[in-house]
């Protein structure tokens, strides 16, 4: 009777327990917390928790030879102290007149708070792009909010690109010795990562990166730029959508909140400044109608074929789709032009 006493006991303090645990994993998700899908849950206490609703069950894994393109990946650490890591994506080299092929170093979108090389839509663009493009692609899995603020993803990314430099001389990295053009390199991403690779942009005119490597041209593809002060086209109601919301919590130092130069390069109307020197020769925007980001992704493209920057710029604007929609609906006939605008960008076509 005692021993049945004691399961008893045991089980209630087992119940309790798994109740109390279930009750603290779910604390973000309830009505006392702010949602704002779907990025972020914040809490009255001040935590912060990313939302993981749009996280694949598992990542999917690197391939030695993807079915549908033949494209090879693989899983490498960028930093060890950091943990940086990236995914690399090698195309079938016998459809590849020339023995080195473009590298183009990808950062993938999500506000800075979620994304990862290996969710499913980013790995399936990817392999597309390396197969029609013929070019190595370096996809960076930078660090993110809520564990890291601004500038964070920045540093990590500029890593990424000292990695690629010192790989030129060491020959760490195999397929990059072998494959990688070093006058062809190109960043590259969409919505965050798009503002990655601008910044990136501004910081190559500034600070050299190691062994004379440079960026060749930058592709951004719908921009993640916000600013206080509307644009006359943007939607009245964008101060109000999550993706604008957060970045007072990504960036707790940024003075001027949204009009700061890590998420805004040209100030607000009537007070714009000086868009800052890029870094690169050459300039790919792609922007889509029903984007909320529509409007200063235009305005970037504008702004920097007017500033007297002796670069090509390259600007697209795609009727009828959204944001990132060369990521959401791979099969859609404007992600194919899309990719092909990119291949024909980094092999200097028209």
């Amino acid at each position: 009777m005692a021993s049945l006493a004691i399961v008893l006991v045991s089980l209630l303090v087992s119940l309790q327990l798994e109740l109390e645990l279930a009750a603290a994993s779910s604390t973000w998700q309830n009505s006392v917390c702010e949602h704002l899908p779907p990025f972020l849950y914040v809490c009255p206490n001040g935590t912060k928790a990313r939302d993981t609703n749009t996280e694949p069950p598992h990542p999917v894994p690197p391939s030695t030879n993807d079915t549908a393109t033949g494209v090879s990946s693989k899983d490498i650490l960028i930093d060890p102290l950091t943990n940086v890591s990236a995914r690399l994506y090698l195309p079938t080299l016998s459809n590849v007149p020339d023995t080195k092929i473009p590298i183009l170093v990808y950062f993938h979108g999500g506000a800075f708070i979620i994304g990862a090389p290996w969710f499913p839509l980013d790995h399936l663009y990817l392999n597309k792009v390396s197969n029609v493009a013929s070019a190595l692609i370096i996809s960076v899995a930078y660090r993110m909010f809520p564990e890291h603020e601004m500038p964070v993803p920045y540093d990590d990314a500029w890593k990424a690109l000292r990695w690629l430099a010192q790989a030129k001389f060491s020959g760490s990295e195999p397929w990059v010795s072998a494959h990688g053009d070093y006058d062809r390199v190109f960043v590259g991403g969409d919505s965050a990562g798009a503002t990655i690779a601008h910044n990136l942009s501004v910081r190559a005119a500034k600070e050299e990166l190691p062994y004379g490597v440079r960026i060749k041209g930058a592709f951004l593809a719908m921009p993640y730029f916000l600013g206080s002060v509307l644009l006359p086209l943007e939607p009245r109601d964008l101060r109000k959508q999550s993706f604008y919301r957060v970045w007072d919590y990504l960036c707790p130092l940024c003075v001027g909140g949204v009009d700061h130069p890590y998420i805004n390069p040209f100030g607000t109307p009537g007070r714009l400044r000086p868009l800052p020197r890029l870094g690169i020769d050459k300039l790919m925007v792609y922007t889509a109608e029903k984007d909320y980001l529509r409007e200063r992704g235009i305005l970037y493209g504008d702004l920097v074929s007017l500033s007297g920057w002796n670069g090509e710029v390259q600007v697209f604007d795609t009727p009828g789709e959204g944001h990132v929609f060369h990521i959401l609906t791979p099969q859609s006939p404007n992600t194919k032009i899309l990719i092909d605008r990119l291949a024909n960008f980094m092999h200097n076509q028209v």
